[in-house]
């Protein structure tokens, strides 16, 4: 033939010859073939006819068929290797091929019922696979069976094996997550700043041990859904108290509610580790309700102790108390975290995404950072503000229910001293003050109710303040949801507590910004001793600007001002008359005027018809004038300013007699004072009356005879007419007290238990009749 069919025979020839080198020409599919003597290596498919040659199995390329070899006559053939088991994975069908031309038949002779032996890698990988299958077998426990049973996993082999034996030391080497522990929500329920103070004094030493605090400081209860809390908490720690007559502090009273409801899970807070810490006055009726709510629905949802809650009262002081329980926290908490503790699957810091503070550095947490506006900034965020402040409003004015974040705009309408001269000048001053909503509003107040007032810092101590913290007092700035819109002199003015003494967290955080060392050692040195602060800062009414001034260097960015001081709460006075008689409809309120006091100063400050004050209606509970039973007997003892919510009483007391024709049983008032002629408050009404509402008045005048006399030894002057006239009521009767609780109640309530008894007493506030509306 030709050169070209030459050329091509000869290379034929030399695949033939060469050792290892596949001879490609028939493709049979699935098998590959050799020239060495070894059996096809079985990958799935059948063993194709000798005649001719086959493919690999992993190629669809066509080559020329090779010339047969014809062997020696005196040589036998060749035996046929045994084949290397199949492996698992289903054959891979090739594309079906065209038939190759026809071999001679002495190729066909010398091949035929013999099995051509593998060369190159295809032997090497035939042999790799004979070895592991001959060690699988001898590995094999005596009895098994030879063969595989169906269904049962083959091991794998070559390369694949190979490729699994690297990920699995992969994976060994690989470094295994840092476990971290859960973080711990610090949250409080504070209606006047002292749980939130303690609950961050609590938070900023967490995180100075090296815990991880929820959020990167403490949180208000209303801040965090419950579902969310107990997912994400590691431990929970609270401080609550009561507020008025066992209500929630508005901070808490949303969680409180939902914690009281039936919606949540039953096991919600299942496992969660949690401690309470109470503060209360046992001068009130329903003494640690709140937190003992608490304590009890997290108990009930699930959540174990991990620390005994402990519970402060106000009357005997609650410094003692708080400190003891603080010291012992720290150890329990570190050792349930422990074991709580996680893969890094939640944030550090929890729900607020913060990291805890290295050890020995407390944590300074700004909840959002502040940011200067620009003019068409600053425009756009009032507007966005005042937008939202009128919806908020516009949604509580049909039913008058105005709250602190949507109070309501109200005129000072009147305002009168109930003090004379000589007593202003014996240092006790008394103002009577009307205010009254505007045309299209209400406020819905009842007697025993008190009215939450929003105050303003003195002015001229907020531009001291201004000039020492060294910021501009009226460019915008936002900071959050807290602070959309604002200005430095705004926040100072009405937001933030500047008046009064220092609170420890806030000079613990202060003092990380001493540009001195040396006075920033000073002051965290004030900060860590407990005695030499209460001298100092707490006894000697320290307020903010005092405490920067006598640490010259201490720089504060404002961002950290606004975390660091508490927010400015309301002020409450109690309700001094019915307004559904006054004839406007004004709340009246009485208060004395307090040396250095925010809120007093700021009233006696505003022009009456001209002036208003942001207001809402606080509910008094359980404290209010029992308006279903006007026959039963109701004793009042209130001195001082704490008659003011009688005198709403009595008015209450008269409408209603006159409405339903009826004569009310028996109304005895007891009230204290200095003198008739200094501060006699609301005399002459008392002594009229009230239209026959009032029927015994009892006056302890402390100051005009030689020997100090109170309300409590009038009702013992009343001996056995006050109570046997309460003790003949039966069920019906009432006591209520209202003022002061340092002294008056506790001496008031000391009277009462000696002449009904201490059992009698207690049966009485149990069902309702034993009512008090104190302050300490």
């Amino acid at each position: 033939g030709s050169g070209q069919t030459v050329r091509t025979r000869a290379r034929a020839r030399r695949r033939a010859a060469a050792p290892g080198r596949a001879v490609r020409g028939a493709w049979a599919m699935g098998t590959t073939w050799s020239t060495d003597g070894a059996a096809p290596a079985a990958d799935g498919e059948a063993a194709q006819s000798a005649q001719g040659a086959g493919a690999a199995p992993d190629s669809t390329e066509r080559s020329a068929p090779a010339p047969a070899a014809t062997p020696s006559p005196a040589a036998p053939a060749p035996a046929p290797s045994r084949a290397v088991p199949a492996p698992s994975t289903p054959p891979v069908k090739k594309a079906e091929q065209p038939k190759p031309a026809d071999k001679p038949a002495a190729a066909v002779a010398a091949t035929k019922g013999a099995a051509a032996p593998l060369g190159g890698s295809a032997a090497l990988l035939a042999k790799m696979r004979a070895q592991k299958a001959a060690s699988a077998a001898s590995a094999a426990p005596s009895g098994a069976s030879a063969g595989t049973p169906a269904g049962a996993p083959v091991a794998l082999t070559g390369s694949a094996a190979i490729l699994a034996k690297m990920r699995a030391q992969k994976a060994a080497s690989a470094p295994k997550p840092e476990a971290k522990p859960m973080p711990t929500f610090f949250l409080y329920g504070s209606q006047t700043g002292t749980c939130e103070e303690i609950a961050k004094n609590l938070a900023g030493e967490a995180a100075s041990r090296g815990v991880n605090v929820g959020g990167g400081t403490a949180m208000e209860m209303n801040a965090l859904k419950m579902p969310d809390l107990a997912v994400q908490a590691g431990a929970i720690v609270v401080v609550v108290s009561s507020t008025g007559d066992g209500d929630a502090p508005d901070n808490c009273a949303n969680a409180v509610q939902k914690l009281k409801g039936t919606k949540l899970g039953p096991e919600l807070f299942a496992g969660v580790p949690f401690t309470t810490l109470g503060l209360g006055d046992s001068n009130y009726t329903k003494f640690m309700e709140v937190p003992r709510v608490v304590r009890r629905r997290l108990e009930h949802y699930g959540g174990k102790h991990f620390y005994p809650s402990a519970e402060a009262d106000e009357v005997d002081g609650i410094e003692g108390i708080v400190e003891a329980w603080t010291e012992g926290l720290w150890e329990p908490l570190k050792k349930v975290l422990a074991e709580r503790s996680t893969n890094a699957t939640t944030p550090a810091g929890g729900a607020g995404g913060k990291s805890a503070a290295k050890p020995g550095k407390p944590a300074v947490a700004v909840k959002a950072p502040l940011k200067w506006l620009d003019a068409a900034e600053a425009k756009a965020a009032r507007a966005a503000q005042a937008e939202a402040r009128a919806a908020a409003v516009a949604a509580v004015a049909g039913d008058g229910k105005y709250s602190k974040s949507a109070p309501l705009a109200a005129l000072v309408s009147a305002k009168r001293d109930l003090t004379s001269d000589a007593s202003h000048a014996d240092g006790r001053r008394v103002v009577h003050m009307e205010i009254s909503a505007p045309e299209g509003s209400t406020l819905a107040a009842r007697p025993g109710d008190s009215l939450g007032l929003l105050p303003a810092n003195d002015p001229a101590l907020v531009e001291r303040l201004l000039a020492r913290l060294g910021v501009e007092a009226d460019k915008e700035f936002s900071a959050g949801e807290a602070y959309p819109a604002c200005t430095a002199r705004e926040a100072l003015s009405r937001r933030l507590e500047i008046c009064g003494a220092v609170r420890k967290s806030t000079a613990k955080t202060l003092a990380l910004f001493c540009t001195d060392a040396a006075e920033g050692a000073d002051m965290q040195a004030l900060v860590g001793d407990k005695a030499r602060f209460r001298t100092e800062v707490t006894d000697a009414r320290c307020d903010l600007l005092a405490l920067l001034e006598r640490f010259p260097s201490c720089a504060p960015p404002l961002a950290v001002v606004l975390e660091a001081v508490p927010a400015l709460a309301p002020r409450y006075y109690s309700l001094c008359n019915d307004p559904q008689v006054a004839e406007d409809g004004a709340c009246h309120v009485a208060f004395s005027i307090v040396e250095g006091g925010v809120a007093t100063n700021y009233l006696d400050g505003l022009v009456a018809g001209e002036a208003t004050v942001e207001v809402f209606v606080n509910s008094g509970g359980a404290f209010a004038h029992p308006d279903d039973d006007l026959a039963a007997p109701l004793v009042m003892i209130g001195p001082g300013t704490g008659v003011a919510p009688f005198r709403g009483f009595l008015q209450r007391r008269a409408k209603l007699a006159e409405e339903k024709g009826v004569e009310p049983g028996p109304a005895w008032l007891f009230f204290g004072c200095r003198r008739r002629d200094h501060d006699f408050l609301y005399g002459d009404e008392m002594e009229a009356g009230f239209d026959g509402a009032l029927t015994r008045l009892e006056v302890a005048f402390s100051r005009e005879g030689e020997e100090k006399v109170y309300v409590q030894h009038r009702m013992r002057a009343a001996g056995e007419e006050l109570y046997e006239k309460l003790l003949e009521c039966g069920e019906t009767g009432r006591i209520m007290v209202c003022g002061d609780g340092a002294a008056m109640a506790k001496d008031v309530h000391a009277e009462l238990e000696s002449s009904l008894s201490a059992a009698a007493l207690k049966a009485m506030k149990e069902e309702g009749r034993y009512v008090r509306d104190i302050w300490s």
